[in-house]
């Protein structure tokens, strides 16, 4: 591509102190140093489009006027930079495997490092950078290829003996160098040099070159990623020490000198290295696992930081079960301040055995940031066990005899002596015999054994008999204890239902009846059960040659030539009775029979009972 620019402008005419200067102006010295800060951040004029048509191209500078001359400041004070130190910040130092603490955690003194900057919400770390003290008097040069440009400037030549440089930062710089002489109208090849001189990266590196009208470029390698507002080309990352050429083709079109102007952008990062510490809480429980009951069961908690850093605020819980005390209490807690890293602290756990049983102790170390750790152990107080069970009918009817079966065993560690037992009779069931001597107190309603001494895994059985008097649901309660203190319960639960059992009686009046003479019928309805019947309903069917007259009962009746009903009972108490009458007439001499039906939601089945009544003579008319 080629694109045709106008000519240079001339530059402004040297005053005599310029001159010179000038005159003793060595090109060996010559660096480039970036413009005041007061210049950056601007932005830079887009240079004409590149590549584009062979037309004239409006240039991106406006030549009419010359340039303003940007005077420096006779001298910039440097900018201290933030020093970090590990040893100022509680660093650890560790030899033959044990860690020291160099000042013991106290506040920083007075007379240490610099302390970093306090951050804010405008303070970049990365942006940082110390000043280069500039000499006090500042000469301007003619521009020449030999140049260098510091991030983001327009390329300038002065004098310097000094380098921009910083802690932790990329100092990257760009010049121009020609391969061979330079001829009108003749293809030269010039090479951009980008340079990483700084100790760290320097990330997203963009180049921008640009060139004035009397220059025609040709060839670019490598080939840049946008030309229309001049050249550039993204580098990407450029390492410390490192630097990459831009080989550019050109063909100066007028004779003279030609500025080339070039600039570069970049991200600096930088690194530090840091000392990472890591507590960490370790606690270990340890004691005797078996103790007899009443002894005493003293145990050792110890607390170790396996880690490398100091764990702060340590305390220790724990919080003990029943069968274990402690003089302070069930729950207990112990601050044991910070402890360092490989250090372990101890504490003496005072406990005593109180009951039977295997009891777990479990206790806990806590510190700050989170850390947590926990420990268990079962300890085995040996002491007499002893089981019971109960062994019944659930459901028995009222009046009705109920055997239960009491069962002892010894699942102790040791033998028990002088074992007892007992059996509360509850209310509703009346006691009838037992067995192995016992005893019945009718006032406490207990039946109590002595049992005597069981073995290790020993079983003894005992029976009791009782009477179902009441309905309802009864709770048995039985007891088993030894003299070492072991005590054990039990429970049985019985329920005792009734049962409505009806008997239906039907009688008549007179027999033999004359035929055409009155007589009657008794039906009587008695519940010999233990629970009342219900919805008890009496039906009868009438026989052929018997006339129905009239009926009495409990409820009223309905009644036809065939049939006769009474309206439902509601309920027949056990041991009450219900009668019906019913009153009727013989029309045909002869054996009648009274069919009377029962039925109840008691019943399953309905109830049928028959009368037979002779009738004799002529029937009347």
């Amino acid at each position: 591509p080629v694109a045709q620019f106008g000519e240079l402008p001339p530059f402004p005419p040297l005053t005599n102190e310029e001159l010179k200067a000038d005159e003793e102006l060595d090109s060996d010295e010559v660096m480039e140093v970036p413009l005041p800060q007061a210049q950056l951040g601007k932005p830079i004029p887009a240079p004409p489009n590149f590549p584009g048509a062979m037309q004239e191209q409006k240039p991106r500078f406006d030549w009419s006027e010359p340039p303003t001359k940007q005077p420096f400041p006779s001298s910039l004070a440097p900018v201290e930079q933030p020093v970090f130190s590990p040893a100022s910040a509680g660093q650890r130092t560790e030899s033959k495997g044990q860690s020291t603490q160099e000042d013991d955690f106290q506040p920083f003194p007075q007379d240490a490092a610099p302390q970093p900057p306090i951050l804010n919400e405008q303070y970049n770390p990365q942006s940082v950078e110390v000043a280069p003290e500039l000499p006090a008097k500042i000469e301007r040069a003619k521009p020449k290829f030999d140049q260098q440009a510091t991030q983001g400037e327009q390329v300038q030549t002065v004098i310097s003996n000094l380098a921009p440089a910083g802690p932790s930062s990329p100092m990257v710089t760009i010049h121009w160098k020609k391969r061979d002489e330079i001829n009108v109208g003749q293809p030269a090849i010039c090479d951009l040099i980008v340079e990483n001189s700084g100790t760290v990266t320097a990330e997203n590196v963009i180049v921008e070159a640009q060139f004035p009208e009397t220059v025609r470029l040709q060839d670019a390698n490598p080939a840049p990623e946008d030309a229309q507002a001049g050249l550039i080309w993204m580098l990407g990352t450029l390492n410390a020490g490192s630097s990459k050429t831009i080989q550019v083709t050109l063909v100066p079109m007028k004779n003279g000198d030609f500025a080339a102007t070039a600039h570069v952008r970049f991200t600096g990062t930088t690194s530090g290295v840091f000392a990472v510490r890591n507590p960490m809480l370790k606690i270990v429980i340890e004691g005797p696992k078996q103790v007899m009951i009443g002894d005493p069961a003293p145990h050792t908690v110890t607390v170790t930081n396996p880690g490398t850093g100091v764990a702060k605020n340590v305390t220790v819980q724990t919080l003990l079960p029943e069968g274990l005390e402690h003089p302070k209490g069930k729950q207990l807690m112990m601050q044991i301040g910070s402890i360092n890293p490989g250090e372990s602290r101890t504490i003496r756990l005072a406990l005593s055995a109180i009951a039977g049983g295997t009891h777990p102790i479990h206790v806990q170390a806590q510190g700050d940031a989170g850390l947590k750790d926990n420990a268990s152990l079962a300890l085995n107080v040996m002491s007499p066990s002893l089981a019971i069970a109960v062994e019944g009918p659930s459901l028995r009817y009222k009046g009705r005899a109920a055997i239960y079966s009491l069962s002892i065993k010894n699942t102790g560690t040791i033998a028990s002596n002088n074992i007892k037992l007992m059996h509360k009779v509850p209310t509703g069931m009346e006691f009838l015999a037992t067995d192995r001597g016992a005893n019945y107190d009718p006032t406490t309603r207990i039946v109590n054994w002595f049992v005597g001494r069981l073995n290790i895994g020993e079983t003894t059985t005992l029976m009791v008999k009782l009477n179902s008097a009441d309905l309802g649901e009864f709770k048995h309660h039985v007891r088993v204890t030894s003299e070492q203190g072991t005590t054990n319960d039990a429970a049985f639960v019985t329920k005792v239902e009734g049962l409505a059992s009806l008997s239906v009686d039907v009688a008549d009046i007179d027999d033999p009846v004359e035929v055409g003479e009155e007589t009657a019928y008794e039906i009587k309805i008695t519940n010999e059960g233990s629970k009342e019947a219900t919805n008890l309903v009496v039906a009868c069917d009438m026989p052929e040659g018997v006339q129905f007259l009239s009926a009495e009962g409990p409820t009223e009746h309905i009644a036809d030539l065939e049939k006769l009903a009474f309206r439902p009972i509601s309920n027949l108490a056990p041991g009450k009775t219900v009668s019906c009458r019913v009153i009727v007439r013989g029309q045909v001499a002869g054996d009648a029979r009274l069919r009377v039906k029962v039925s109840s939601d008691s019943l399953s089945d309905p109830i049928l009972v028959e009368e037979l009544t002779r009738y004799y003579g002529d029937a009347k008319k």
